[in-house]
């Protein structure tokens, strides 16, 4: 009997499939220029999804 090449086959649970640890943002780079109380929080949920976020900051006087 000739199997189905229609047959589907589990995704491997190792982490070497392709799209297993790809994140939705992966490749995206943010430039975050923030001050508020939510940007830290909404940049930091950014690069749990993949994004690449760069954050300046104001400089600090050295005193």
């Amino acid at each position: 009997m000739r199997r189905s090449r229609e047959t589907a086959r589990p995704a491997p649970t190792d982490g070497h499939h392709p799209r297993a640890s790809r994140k939705p943002l992966e490749g995206l780079r943010v430039v975050a220029f923030e001050q508020a109380v939510a940007m830290p929080y909404c940049t930091f949920l950014l690069a749990e999804l993949g994004a690449d976020v760069v954050k300046v900051e104001r400089p600090r006087a050295v005193t």
